[in-house]
């Protein structure tokens, strides 16, 4: 279940990669990029992009071409690479492909077969616990359908723009909205005293904004605030709170009749129905309290819930189940219950997903001050860790950047050490990390209202200040491609400069991030690289002139410069290659998605 050039210059994502060391907490990529459980059976996405299912098989939901049980991971039929996405209901499963087709398996049917109609165009999917699989596509329409049935589909027009996530329960969906609003449809739209079907969605009362994540279950719904809090609603009222989870939670997965979340931690708390452990507290007591799952206090990068069992992804590399396990579905080779987690036979490596903005991630992106474009921060966050780029200028406006490394999430904000770091070589000869000297240079913190608002505070060799930014938005669409490659990248044998890529829609903002010929800092920017298929090509620009950020900002002095060229192509959503040309200097580096 589960303006372009002026406004650019200010928010273009600018980190720091590698300069000072590889932040612990997360493994290198292994084979499991995602995970979702089915009401009795589970499917995992690999790095390769092929699916592996194990559990119950009755209904062909395995897509082994059988109907055998299996108790731990077996390869779903012609689903070795391609696939985007997996999301499993009942006694189906369905893999969304990086082609944006629908393939979907069980209901009888024992292979993947394509999903009538949605052979293209479909860029998000997620099925309820028990029957209905819902899409979307790059035209705003939400369909809703049992796969493999000649069921008809429910079609729900959500229009171009707008939608970021939606979200299966059994006879009702949910969208959630660029502005960070909740829209619901089925049997309780409006959250009305008197259930009712309704076919248009209806705005979630109290939910207008604020929203970063939501997840459906059988009658119910709760939503992840980019506060951290968590928030539950049914057909018999609006939101409220759930006690002991108003802040601190980065992720959250609700089935049947249990709800787990992820904290910015890493840790994992469940709470509900608990006959077969799929609290993982060690018990069979039900909880209306959220529960520590055992052995899981940190360490834990995705969680999904199925009908009695749950399952997570760790940084570490590896898949834990624990729950109901009557066909298997815990994956550990038996058919026993488990009230603490095991492990999956087979799948011993794991990657922390890909960032995803929102609904882990609600700091991530291109923060600004609309009164002085022209220098910029970029935030990115993994968990509960974020990492603060500063693109700015010195006393006599050459660029320079500093950057927070370690700005650990507490509430609403952060706090953390400001560096500055010198001596790094020039693009364009050989790299040498030698001469580099990382010094600090003051405090930074920032703090957030809301999902697009909020404030900077530092201090700066003994200059204090405080700026307001707000997010920047700088692509439109109906809904975001199929890959992201919003993240940093950098080259790991080379750790002392970076690239910062920012994805909107269909256009990437990239910020290398480097040094002169004298090791001074410098940063370039990409202000427009359209994506084709896995690749974009753009202008490189440099600004100088620009004011310091312990001075009043002069607009005027500022001077826009084009210097090269820049393209990126992409093998995969964590390693492609950057070829550039800067003032007559070309060179071509291998990159990755780095983890910190």
């Amino acid at each position: 279940m589960t303006q372009l050039l002026k406004r650019f210059f200010y928010t273009l994502q600018l980190v720091f990669i590698g300069c000072l060391g590889s932040m612990p907490g997360h493994a290198a990529e292994s084979s499991v990029v995602a995970i979702t459980a089915g009401r009795n059976h589970t499917c995992a996405l690999t790095t390769a992009g092929g699916v592996k299912c194990w559990g119950s098989n009755e209904s062909g939901q395995l897509g082994d071409n059988s109907n055998i049980d299996r108790l731990t991971p077996v390869s779903v039929l012609g689903l070795a690479s391609g696939v985007a996405a997996i999301s499993t209901g009942g006694a189906h499963t369905c893999a969304l492909t990086t082609a944006g087709g629908v393939k979907c398996w069980g209901n009888a049917s024992l292979i993947p077969i394509d999903r009538p109609g949605l052979t293209s165009g479909v860029v998000s999917i997620d099925s309820s616990s028990t029957s209905q699989t819902c899409v979307l596509t790059t035209t705003g329409r939400v369909e809703c359908f049992v796969p493999n049935t000649i069921l008809p589909s429910t079609l729900v027009e959500l229009g171009l723009g707008g939608v970021t996530a939606i979200t299966a329960g059994v006879s009702h969906a949910c969208a959630l909205t660029t502005s960070g609003g909740v829209k619901c449809w089925g049997e309780f739209g409006d959250i009305s005293n008197t259930p009712s079907f309704n076919s248009i969605p209806v705005n979630v009362s109290g939910l207008s904004s604020g929203v970063a994540a939501i997840s459906a279950g059988a009658d119910f719904n709760f939503a992840l605030t980019t506060a951290g809090g968590v928030k539950y609603w049914d057909n018999n009222g609006s939101p409220i709170d759930i006690p002991g989870l108003t802040s601190g939670v980065a992720a959250i997965d609700t089935s049947g009749g249990h709800t787990c979340v992820i904290t910015m931690a890493g840790g994992v708390k469940c709470l509900g129905v608990n006959f077969n452990g799929q609290l993982g507290n060690n018990s069979v007591s039900i909880s209306v309290t959220p529960m520590d799952v055992s052995g899981l206090a940190n360490g834990v990068s995705a969680i999904s819930t199925g009908g009695a069992h749950t399952c997570a992804l760790t940084t570490a590399g590896g898949v834990k189940c624990w729950g109901w396990n009557g066909a298997g579905q815990l994956g550990d080779g038996s058919t026993a219950d488990r009230s603490t987690p095991v492990d999956v036979i087979g799948l011993g490596g794991g990657v922390t997903p890909d960032p995803i903005l929102p609904p882990a991630s609600p700091l991530t992106g291109l923060w600004w001050n609309q009164n002085e474009s022209g220098w910029g921060m970029s935030i990115t966050q993994r968990d509960s860790m974020a990492f603060l780029a500063w693109y700015t200028y010195d006393s006599i406006g050459k660029p320079t950047w500093f950057v927070i490394s370690s700005c650990p999430l507490v509430g609403n904000g952060c706090t953390g050490d400001l560096y500055s770091v010198v001596g790094g070589t020039p693009l364009g000869v050989p790299w040498n990390g030698n001469g580099k000297v990382v010094t600090k240079v003051g405090t930074g913190t920032f703090a957030y209202s809301d999902n697009n608002t909020g404030t900077l505070n530092y201090s700066v060799n003994g200059v204090n200040g405080t700026k307001q930014i707000t997010r920047q938005m700088f692509a439109t669409g109906a809904v975001q491609p199929l890959v992201d490659y919003s993240a940093l990248w950098w080259n790991q044998n080379e750790s002392g400069w970076g690239v910062a890529i920012t994805q909107q829609y269909g256009m990437i903002f990239a910020t290398m991030y480097t040094y002169d010929a004298s090791g001074n800092p410098v940063w370039y920017v990409a202000s427009s690289c359209p994506l084709s298929g896995n690749s974009c090509a753009g202008d490189l620009y440099q600004v100088t002139g620009g004011s310091a950020p312990t001075v009043a900002w002069n607009d005027a002095a500022k001077v826009v410069t084009k210097v090269g060229t820049v393209n990126f192509t992409f093998q995969n959503s964590s390693a492609g290659t950057l070829t550039y040309t800067i003032n007559g200097v070309s060179g071509s580096k291998v990159i990755s998605r780095q983890l910190f």
